[in-house]
């Protein structure tokens, strides 16, 4: 397997390099589970909620019939109001091998396993859903992973650009990502580290977007025009208050709090304040950067020292 390992200087350079279009932070999975069927056990009905793997698979079953199932996962996009234009979103998945018994499962990555990665429609709760009560996608704008070459292949900087898109223009009908197998019949599978079975933060999926500030073309014309919050105190230990410049009592705003690798630690919303309160507690000491969005772009930022 291929460990993926954030860097400073490898996200640096990320974002220094697409700073004409803005801000590129990094989400992990709010929720995921696992659906699948057995035929002769009855789990068609059963919740996977804490499975290890985000997977598409296809088996013979172990009392005849077929086993098989597909993974969902959502991301909490809230803090990107409809309008937000990205420039870019990248999905990044790490192979996990074995996850299960049976022929695919046993092994990890088998067969002609390419898959679908596709939008889901419809609402469901990871710790209730199952196969029976699926919930439903689209295929517009899928993204298409190939053939694996390996038992635990990563497959990162995958471009859901446009998945993602559409997930931000209309979230009453977005709520995760679906794969599934392109060809169900067994034996095939293709398995990735869910948020519950990675064995670190790393492993886990990641999804990168890249906000767009349209009309700016370098990094001194976004410091010109976007503004820079007042922060009192700064460094602060557990609690500071940020003052803004512009008003937003006529708009959607909201605060994204991101650590240097671009995680989001904390969102907000801010929709007609003039000041916020920040609380650090459970963040580790270090320098985080705050933008606040509005109309799909940012309008205001500052970084937060914690001591």
């Amino acid at each position: 397997m291929k460990l993926f390992t954030f860097s400073l200087i490898a996200i640096g350079s990320m974002i220094s390099s697409q700073r004409s279009h803005g801000q590129t932070f990094v989400l992990t999975p709010s929720k995921d589970a696992s659906i699948g069927f057995h035929d002769n056990y009855n789990s068609a009905n059963t919740n996977y909620g804490n499975a290890i793997h985000y997977s598409g698979f296809s088996q013979p079953g172990a009392s005849g019939g077929e086993n098989a199932g597909m993974g969902i996962m959502a991301f909490d996009l809230s803090m990107l109001p409809p309008g937000t234009v990205i420039a870019d979103a990248r999905l990044d998945l790490f192979g996990c091998g074995p996850f299960g018994a049976g022929d695919a499962a046993s092994v990890g990555d088998l067969g002609h396993n390419a898959c679908y990665l596709e939008r889901i429609t419809t609402d469901w709760d990871e710790y209730t859903v199952t196969y029976n009560t699926q919930p439903l996608a689209t295929t517009m704008h899928r993204a298409h992973l190939q053939w694996s070459t390996s038992v635990d292949e990563d497959y990162t900087d995958i471009n859901v650009t446009a998945m993602v898109q559409d997930m931000i223009n209309d979230p009453e009908h977005s709520f995760g990502i679906r794969i599934r197998l392109r060809n169900e019949e067994p034996t095939r599978a293709m398995a990735f580290w869910s948020k519950d079975g990675a064995p670190s933060d790393d492993l886990k999926p990641h999804l990168r977007i890249t906000l767009q500030n349209e009309g700016l073309t370098s990094a001194q014309e976004i410091k010109s025009q976007v503004s820079e919050s007042l922060i009192y105190p700064n460094p602060f230990h557990l609690k500071t208050t940020i003052e803004f410049n512009n008003d937003f009592s006529a708009s959607k705003a909201h605060m994204l709090v991101v650590n240097m690798l671009g995680q989001v630690v904390s969102t907000q919303d801010v929709s007609g304040m003039k000041t916020a309160e920040f609380d650090a507690r459970g963040l580790n000491p270090g320098v985080y950067r705050f933008m606040v969005i509005v109309d799909g772009l940012v309008a205001e930022r500052g970084e937060l020292l914690v001591n």
